[in-house]
């Protein structure tokens, strides 16, 4: 796969919801941070920025209500939290069943 490829992946899995980065500073200190580029998750009259750079990623840093600069080589994981078609059907809850057995207890 090539680079721009994995950078475009990144950007849409931020862009469908929140995304767990996990990336490395100058010291090889590990980061793990829950990032988004959705406009579900911005404040009120905030607005998704352009990417500026091919090497720097901006996001939104959803614990820290704040924008932040990740470089892409530094970023060693990603995995989509939340947002459509996060889950199988297999894994949907069976809100009737769950009606079910709450009612029996």
């Amino acid at each position: 796969m090539k680079h721009k490829n994995i950078i475009e992946d990144i950007i849409t899995e931020l862009t469908a919801g929140i995304v767990e980065i996990v990336y490395t500073d100058s010291y090889s200190v590990e980061y793990t941070i829950s990032a988004t580029l959705s406009n579900n998750h911005l404040d009120i009259g905030d607005s998704v920025p352009e990417q500026k750079s091919k090497s720097v990623l901006t996001v939104w840093n959803v614990r820290d209500e704040e924008w932040q600069n990740i470089p892409v080589f530094s970023i060693i994981h990603t995995e989509r939290l939340t947002g459509f078609g996060i889950k199988d059907e297999r894994d949907l809850v069976d809100f009737k069943q769950l009606a079910f057995l709450a009612e029996s207890e």
